[in-house]
């Protein structure tokens, strides 16, 4: 038994000699490694604001009226794509009959010529 003790104690003292020590300064970086692949991308981010208006453009140039006379016709119509807005007859004692939605004819008087407005529908 006294044996068991004194081995015991012995391997005490041994492993008591190999604990670990402080800890030490550390050493200087190493050199960079090779640049790796490209990982996927990420998901988007979230949207931003608007950002500041810019500078007025310069203006453009005036567009037609949208409005066509016709004149010194005694039965006068408007061309497809348009609508008469108006009509009426030149001369004394004519009569204004209206055909449909784009024309018009003057009667009852010699040399009457109806006058039409026409715009865009």
């Amino acid at each position: 038994m006294r044996l068991i003790i004194a081995v015991v104690g012995s391997l005490a003292l041994l492993t008591a000699g190999c604990s670990k020590g402080d800890k030490g300064d550390a050493g200087p970086p190493g050199p960079h490694g090779e640049r790796g692949e490209a990982g996927p991308p990420g998901p988007p981010g979230l949207k931003g604001d608007a950002g500041p208006a810019g500078p007025a453009g310069p203006r453009g140039p005036a567009g037609p009226s949208g409005f066509r006379i016709v004149t010194d016709q005694a039965a006068a119509t408007c061309t497809a794509g348009e609508i008469m807005i108006s009509a009426y007859c030149t001369g004394e004692g004519s009569r204004l009959h209206i055909t449909g939605t784009t024309g018009a004819v003057c009667e009852g008087s010699p040399g009457a010529t109806a006058v039409l407005v026409c715009a865009p529908h």
